[in-house]
């Protein structure tokens, strides 16, 4: 049964039942693997798995199949190698690996191999490393995490000066990746090698001198592993990120890095230099790295001195504020009474963020009430209202009264109206109370990213309008007139934000009660 021709699941079960028997020899192993039927060709690979320390000659029938046409063969092939350690077989595997490397469980049974000599198959990768193939860079940062975490510090070092001497030419999502993975090795090991000094030599180099920025962040992310030593060395490092960061001639990503590794030790004494950078004349990421790092202070006084600043600090930079105050029940404490006080609109807060302080702590409770109450400014006016919702409307009138009091600044699906706030087909689904409240009642939720802003200028000019975008250097500025002013930061005295909405707020003295229903049932329709 096991070599009849014509019935291919007679032949496996034959196969496997000899198996049972004690009675299935190497050479009908041999002929199932050659199967022309892919799944006996696969069960012939498992089989033959079993009988390897008894007949190691069928390994050389197993090599063969190394270009198999089906990648299910090629796939067990990989896997039953792993077993096995000799020249040929390790050759092989790298052959298969190489044959399907964009398939992640390949690269698993590759990696998860018995044998799987990842300094070689790293010195491999390397070598064919071709950027349009993402599968070579998880391998890099794969083979490098198992590289950091189980070998001496002497492999780890030739890999690490590897990447931060290549020239990258444009091109160093390797080094960034090799780096990337020695880190989240080493920190997975119980304790760091004693003898990573000179490692710290070549990551405290890399981190404020090497040209690529992805290599920066990477030495970064390796150094807060390993840790400075304490001393002149450190002291020296110090010295530099300070000239760096503080050198409005080189780019700024360079200046930001230096920055960042100003974090690994705590930057207390560079507090005055650090809070010069968060003015919103400075470049974007030299912004959002000094409040990173003046986060790291401990104590709460940073914490003050940014609801200080509060009002001349720009959208993405409040972001960034705000999770500095993630760090302890005091600064969250004073994030809540900021809230509460009106000091910070409770919609800088992004959902991630809310999560977090509503999640735990000694204020989660405070939290939960405050960041999920309803603002009741306009109540009065909202009751007066309610009858809307009884309303029957006339979707026709209400896109005349959309078109009227609310296509000046929005569109609904990317049509009908001016694009300067929230695109309204968003609101469809909403139920019709909510989305009344938020029309009478504008301030209660400004959507990210549409508030007003007013920005002084070095000439003591002062324009409103909503940020509409950001870059390192330049804000864009646009209000509900249609201008667009595009402002350079070495332009702007200061930048405050208002606390509300661009959109008016008295709408009620415009349409009356049928044509606020008018208006919901356009805005709910579905298309």
């Amino acid at each position: 049964m096991a070599q009849n021709s014509t019935l291919p699941m007679g032949r496996l079960h034959a196969l496997w039942t000899l198996e049972g028997m004690n009675k299935l020899t190497a050479d009908l192993i041999k002929s199932a693997l050659k199967d022309t039927v892919t799944g006996i060709r696969v069960n012939a690979i498992k089989l033959a798995e079993l009988h390897l320390d008894k007949e190691p000659a069928l390994v050389f029938p197993l090599l063969a199949l190394q270009d198999d046409p089906e990648k299910k063969v090629r796939f067990q092939l990989l896997c039953t190698l792993g077993f096995l350690n000799t020249p040929e077989v390790n050759e092989a595997r790298q052959h298969l690996l190489f044959k399907d490397v964009n398939d992640k469980w390949v690269q698993i049974a590759a990696l998860s191999a018995a044998n799987s000599q990842p300094v070689d198959l790293l010195h491999a990768v390397l070598s064919k490393y071709d950027p349009p193939v993402p599968a070579h860079e998880s391998l890099i940062q794969l083979l490098s995490g198992i590289i950091g975490k189980s070998e001496s510090t002497t492999i780890i070092q030739q890999f690490l000066e590897k990447a931060v001497a290549s020239s990258s030419n444009g091109k160093d999502d390797w080094q960034s990746q090799l780096i990337e993975g020695l880190a989240q090795g080493l920190g997975n090991r119980q304790s760091i090698p004693p003898d990573i000094g000179k490692e710290r030599d070549l990551l405290i180099r890399a981190s404020l001198e090497n040209t690529s920025n992805s290599v920066r962040k990477g030495a970064l992310h390796m150094l807060k592993v390993v840790g400075l030593s304490e001393g002149a060395q450190t002291k020296t490092a110090m010295t530099k990120a300070l000239q760096i960061a503080g050198d409005e001639r080189l780019p700024d990503e360079m200046r930001s890095s230096s920055i960042d590794f100003m974090a690994l030790k705590n930057p207390e004494p560079y507090t005055s230099f650090l809070k010069k950078l968060i003015h919103p004349r400075n470049p974007l990421p030299v912004q959002l790295s000094a409040l990173k790092t003046l986060g790291v202070i401990p104590g709460d006084e940073i914490s003050k001195y940014l609801l200080q600043q509060w009002p001349s600090l720009g959208p993405y930079s409040r972001s960034t504020a705000i999770n500095t105050f993630m760090d302890g029940d005091p600064r969250v404490k004073l994030l809540l009474d900021a809230v509460e006080s009106g000091a910070i609109n409770k919609s800088e807060i992004s959902w991630s963020q809310s999560v977090r302080l509503r999640s735990g702590g000694e204020y989660r409770d405070r939290a939960r009430t405050l960041l999920t109450s309803q603002d009741n400014k306009r109540k009065d006016v909202i009751k007066q209202y309610q009858s809307s919702l009884e309303l029957k409307g006339d979707k026709a009138k209400g896109l005349s009264v959309y078109q009227i009091n609310c296509g000046i600044c929005h569109q609904v699906r990317g049509k009908i109206g001016r694009s300067f706030g929230p695109d309204l087909g968003t609101v469809h689904a909403w139920a019709s109370a909510d989305i009344m409240t938020n029309i009478l009642d504008p301030n209660k939720s400004v959507a990210h990213g549409y508030d007003l802003w007013s920005v002084k200028l070095s000439n003591g000019k002062t324009t409103q309008g909503i940020i509409s975008s950001e870059t390192p250097t330049a804000i864009t500025l646009s209000n509900a007139e249609g201008e667009v002013t595009n402002i350079s930061r070495q332009d702007i005295s200061s930048l405050t934000a208002l606390g509300m909405s661009a959109m008016p707020n008295e709408l009620e003295k415009k349409i009356d009660t049928q044509q606020m229903a008018d208006l919901l049932a356009f805005l709910r329709q579905e298309e």
